[in-house]
């Protein structure tokens, strides 16, 4: 080991040891910036280590908010950061959308931002995202990057058909707009954005990555994502991928290769296009726990939850694998109905064998909002997916609000 890789060792080394005997003492607080379904995930796990996450958002009706340790504060103000932040030994988030200058403000003070902040910064931009991609030679698609809030019809004719993406602010199909041809132009996204040549979409793929802080790498298994058409996000998600071993090679070399070339340790999910022409390449990755990998929870020996926080803590990782095919349904509010969500036909849960609910504890639903998911083991992929469906088709989330 050169002195470098052998110093980091002996700061992990001592880290490591620092954190043990604080978590040992109950004497941790690890800080999550954003206060949604994935810290409330988080904090479910947080509880089998004997550990109160602390959690900060702007929404007093947000799923942390049932929790002792949950501030109200924006995560885009650099003051109420700070202010939050000061006091932990760890800051981590649940969203990219955050205030980065706080981050290097609390990093400087000796508090941990897990993942490093470079990292977020370079993550929470799109056209940063892609320009990263390009220059560490990890295969994507082709881009424009477009700085002013109108596309130069003349410029973008070349690229047609187009998918314009929100350089800033996107998530969950939103910020997103396909444009066919200049008929199209209308729906342009009147905002910095990126734009990128449509791809033949043979498959989607999603691979999460957790890094620790030696710098070892540990791969979930590669799942399959089926998407919504009308809402631009899963529908659900099936792992392992229906994918030969060579495009299984080539996904975790890419995602080997992103996990040197980010720097830091923490967990990422990579979403990745497979085209019609077996060439895979990377979409966007996400410096966090992911939808994508929910199925974790029941259907691998380590959860991604349990991954984040082991890595928060310097605690080593296992191996991960799949205990059984797993499968992931997302509940998403359904069109028409905003209010009180009703959860209906819940009762169908009975009648699968392998099925556990999970729900967010959001107060209020909305058409499109992802208000909890289900997860589903089968070991006969079939089968799995008829499960998968035959809960779709009857658990619905609406409201007796009008």
């Amino acid at each position: 080991m050169d002195q470098i890789g052998s110093g980091l060792a002996r700061i992990s080394y001592f880290c490591r040891i620092n954190l043990v005997y604080k978590l040992n003492n109950n004497d941790v607080k690890i800080g999550i910036l954003g206060g949604g379904q994935l810290g409330r995930m988080l904090q479910e796990q947080g509880l089998e280590y004997g550990i109160d996450l602390y959690f900060m958002d702007g929404d007093p009706k947000a799923s942390c908010a049932i929790f002792n340790n949950y501030k109200l504060g924006s995560f885009k103000s650099k003051e109420d950061i700070i202010a939050f932040g000061r006091d932990k030994n760890i800051v981590t988030i649940e969203i990219e959308h955050i205030n980065t200058e706080a981050l290097e403000d609390l990093d400087r003070a000796k508090v941990e931002i897990v993942p490093s902040v470079a990292s977020i910064k370079m993550i929470k931009n799109k056209a940063f995202q892609k320009t990263f991609y390009l220059e560490n030679n990890i295969p994507t698609s082709e881009f424009l990057i477009v700085e002013t809030d109108k596309l130069d019809e003349k410029e973008v004719l070349s690229w047609f058909p187009l998918v314009q993406k929100s350089q800033t602010e996107g998530y969950d199909g939103k910020g997103v707009v396909v444009i066919n041809d200049v008929n199209d132009i209308h729906k342009q996204l009147r905002v910095p954005s990126i734009i990128e040549k449509k791809v033949e979409i043979k498959k989607e793929l999603a691979i999460t990555i957790a890094i620790e802080s030696n710098g070892n790498v540990k791969l979930f298994p590669i799942c399959e994502m089926v998407f919504n058409p009308e809402l631009n996000l899963v529908d659900y998600v099936i792992a392992p991928a229906l994918i030969s071993v060579e495009i299984e090679k080539k996904v975790k070399k890419i995602a080997l290769q992103l996990a040197k070339c980010l720097k830091t340790k923490g967990i990422f999910s990579i979403e990745l296009f497979l085209d019609q022409n077996d060439k895979v390449l990377v979409n966007e990755i996400a410096p966090r726990a992911h939808n994508s990998a929910h199925y974790t929870i029941e259907g691998t020996n380590i959860s991604q939850f349990e991954a984040q926080l082991r890595i928060l803590l310097d605690l080593p990782l296992p191996e991960i694998h799949l205990i059984s095919p797993s499968g992931m349904l997302n509940l998403i509010g359904e069109e028409n109905y905003q209010g009180k969500p009703e959860y209906k036909n819940i009762e169908k849960l009975a009648d699968v064998g392998q099925a556990h609910i999970h729900l967010y504890g959001k107060r209020e639903t909305k058409p499109g909002r992802k208000m909890g998911h289900i997860t589903v083991l089968n070991t006969d992929r079939n089968k799995l997916i008829e499960e998968l469906n035959y809960l779709k088709t009857h658990i619905n989330v609406v409201s007796n609000e009008k």
